[in-house]
């Protein structure tokens, strides 16, 4: 079960109140996807992941979240237009607007989330260009966090890979995959069916369950 409760907020850039609806608590059922994008019922929540403030335009998780960003920023034509990407759906727009806030607060693990749950919202929406261009702006982003040692750079690199594949770039991922080798039964697992399905250039959506 999930649950909802409206609260009201004080924006962090103008300083204006506003009532937002948040998620109370929820759950999840079955295996998540292979980039890791849960089940249901949290899976059916992500229209509530991050809020948009009325009055201008800040974007957050938390729209009280402290950021670097200030309203001129949020008036520039490329956060309005979201560099001149035409998303279909409004809540994908706002996940890109959050990527670009965290860009410029310097925290690239919340950018990299944010465009893949822009991907998600376009998946929904059956617009596949957009979400395949979310999955390659969110490739470096990734790279760097991989990089740089942040997290589970072994799970990091799974959704990679899925990233990869999912943007249509089979020789790419095939060039960086060939030679990786984990020691997690289930991960090499995973690699394999990645590399399976980049070789018949399949870029559709399956979850772990799904690994052979």
């Amino acid at each position: 079960m999930t649950t909802y409760f409206e609260e009201r907020r004080v924006c962090a850039v103008c300083r204006k109140e506003s009532s937002f609806t948040i998620i109370g608590s929820t759950s999840s059922f079955g295996a998540p996807d292979l980039d890791l994008r849960p089940p249901p019922l949290k899976r059916f929540t992500l229209d509530h992941w991050v809020h948009e403030c009325p009055f201008c335009g800040y974007v957050a998780a938390e729209i009280d979240e402290p950021t670097t960003v200030d309203n001129e920023f949020l008036r520039t034509e490329e956060y309005r237009n979201c560099d001149g990407h035409r998303f279909r759906e409004p809540m994908a727009c706002m996940f890109y607007r959050q990527s670009m806030i965290a860009k410029h607060d310097g925290k690239t693990g919340d950018a990299f989330h944010a465009l893949l749950h822009a991907a998600w919202v376009c998946d929904d929406a059956r617009d596949r260009e957009s979400a395949a261009e979310c999955r390659r702006l969110a490739i470096p982003l990734v790279s760097e966090l991989i990089d740089g040692g942040e997290g589970n750079v072994d799970t990091m690199g799974l959704i990679r890979a899925d990233l990869m594949r999912r943007a249509g770039l089979f020789a790419e991922m095939e060039a960086m995959y060939a030679s990786v080798r984990y020691s997690d039964k289930l991960m090499k697992r995973i690699l394999a069916f990645q590399r399976k399905l980049a070789k018949r250039k399949d870029t559709e959506a399956y979850r772990v369950s799904d690994v052979p």
